[in-house]
């Protein structure tokens, strides 16, 4: 048995309660997803889903043209996130949506916390990508892993 839902912001309490235990961005958290409503106004929620082995998440927005709804992720690069593979979520997130009457969806996937059983490799639309540099490491360590056009490139910086 599976549950899925949409909290609202104002259900702040809600919200944070879903995202415990789920690694997340802090674009998936209310207070960033509160400003980016404050700046467009569309209906903003958190999707949750539950199973037996696994919680999943994303923030979205609601918007309406002329009679019908399509959804998007807020700015900051949400998308899912879970505590672990679930196989089944594409088709179950595709009957969500329909019984929403959403007619498309842009869900901009977080491409460290997204886990690719979260939605169909033939339902995704990739419009561009995004790299990510771990800051960890001291600068002279991040600097060495550069190759030596972009060395060049940040020493005439420098």
């Amino acid at each position: 048995m599976y549950r899925e839902n949409l909290i609202p912001l104002s259900d702040r309490n809600g919200w944070n309660s879903a995202l415990t235990g789920i690694p997340h961005a802090f674009a998936h958290t209310w207070e960033s997803c509160h400003a980016m409503f404050l700046t467009h106004g569309h209906a903003t929620y958190l999707y949750a889903y539950s199973d037996e082995k696994v919680r999943i998440v994303c923030p979205i927005c609601e918007r309406e043209y002329k009679g019908y709804r399509d959804i998007t992720t807020p700015f900051g690069v949400p998308g899912f996130a879970g505590t672990g593979p679930c196989p089944e979520f594409p088709e179950r997130w595709k009957r969500f949506a329909s019984s929403q009457k959403y007619i498309c969806g842009y869900i901009g996937m977080n491409p460290i916390l997204s886990d690719e059983s979260f939605y169909s490799a033939v339902d995704a639309y990739p419009y561009n990508r995004i790299f990510v540099q771990d800051l960890r490491p001291s600068i002279e360590e991040i600097f060495a892993g550069f190759s030596s056009s972009r060395k060049l490139q940040i020493k005439k910086v420098w």
